[in-house]
């Protein structure tokens, strides 16, 4: 996966997942599945 970098020389996933129109149990199955697929920038 490819990174940006943060004007403090952090590092950010380039790629992030969406949650904004997920409620309760949908979100929590969603988050939980990128999390173990590899997901990082939520």
């Amino acid at each position: 996966m490819s990174i940006s970098f943060t004007k403090s020389g952090s590092t950010i996933p380039s790629i992030g997942l969406g949650t904004w129109e997920l409620n309760g149990s949908d979100c929590s199955r969603v988050v939980t599945e990128a999390l173990e697929i590899g997901y990082r920038h939520i």
